[in-house]
């Protein structure tokens, strides 16, 4: 028995150390950004189109715009309630490689390669607003870098998270 729990509380480690690996590499985005930006040269207009300008603006898809930041807890809370610790750390384990692996090569783009995007002038949520709408709002139009526009990580994330589960 003492053997079991030992290996539980070592696989439950590892889940815990590749969520904080992966929450650590994530607080490099806008330092990679001002990188990014510091090299003074871009590459937008090799990927802007006309089509970017044209698209309307839908304010209230920042919400699943913000959710990839939850993607990854969610993803382990889901393999933990539906296979427990011992059969999810597999799984868990390539989640997070690739995860940790796609932003890793993001951010190495984003370097290489800058492309900017002018923010998108949002009105300010309204007083009234849902507080949710005024957090995401702050967040992401305050304090995010505009030098990490390509490729999108959000899409990267998602096209993963079906890739892996499939």
């Amino acid at each position: 028995a003492k053997i079991s729990n030992v290996s539980w509380w070592l696989d439950a480690a590892e889940i815990f150390s590749w969520m904080l690996t992966n929450a650590l590499l994530g607080l490099w985005y806008n330092g990679i950004g001002t990188l990014a930006k510091g090299r003074s040269v871009s590459y937008t207009q090799m990927v802007e189109t006309r089509m970017d300008h044209s698209l309307p603006i839908v304010k209230e898809m920042i919400i699943p715009y913000m959710m990839v930041y939850f993607m990854p807890s969610t993803y382990v809370i889901a393999s933990l309630a539906g296979k427990g610790v011992k059969d999810s750390v597999s799984n868990v384990r390539l989640f997070y490689a690739v995860q940790i692996t796609l932003m890793a090569t993001c951010y190495a783009l984003y370097i290489l390669f800058p492309v900017s995007i002018s923010p998108i002038a949002i009105d300010k949520p309204a007083a009234d607003a849902h507080l949710l709408m005024k957090l995401t709002y702050t967040f992401v139009h305050t304090g995010m870098t505009t030098f990490c526009a390509c490729p999108s990580m959000h899409v990267g994330h998602c096209t993963s998270m079906a890739w892996i589960q499939h």
